[in-house]
């Protein structure tokens, strides 16, 4: 198993933090090959009560030739990102461009809880 540490810096804003770390995830995923397209996270923005992130990519994020499980893989990756980084949210919604996600196999206007679905 092959772990690999990036330094991001933290700021006070959560949003701004959940940004930077998640866009280095994603360049992480795709130095090494695990996805094809380049996609950013454009914004994240937070719920009032700072509990819920609402994380907008700038393009829909999985392969269209990806599996129910290869999405929920990357889905799960991403929540254990911002868990593992200590980034007090209990929940994430996707976006792309500030608009809810349609996809055929995932409900994607639900919020996913930060404490992840899988045991992997």
């Amino acid at each position: 198993l092959k772990k690999e540490t990036t330094h991001v810096l933290h700021s006070s804003d959560t949003a701004s933090n959940i940004k930077h770390l998640l866009n280095a995830w994603l360049q992480f995923l795709e130095d090494e090959h695990l996805i094809e397209q380049e996609n950013k996270i454009i914004a994240v923005t937070l719920s009032p009560s700072q509990q819920e992130a609402f994380i907008s990519l700038n393009q829909y994020p999985f392969n269209p030739s990806w599996s129910t499980y290869q999405k929920l893989i990357w889905i799960e990756g991403l929540l254990k990102t911002i868990r593992a980084n200590n980034i007090t949210v209990s929940s994430v919604r996707l976006l792309v461009q500030h608009l809810s996600i349609d996809d055929d196999h995932l409900n994607l206007m639900i919020s996913w809880p930060i404490n992840g679905f899988m045991q992997l």
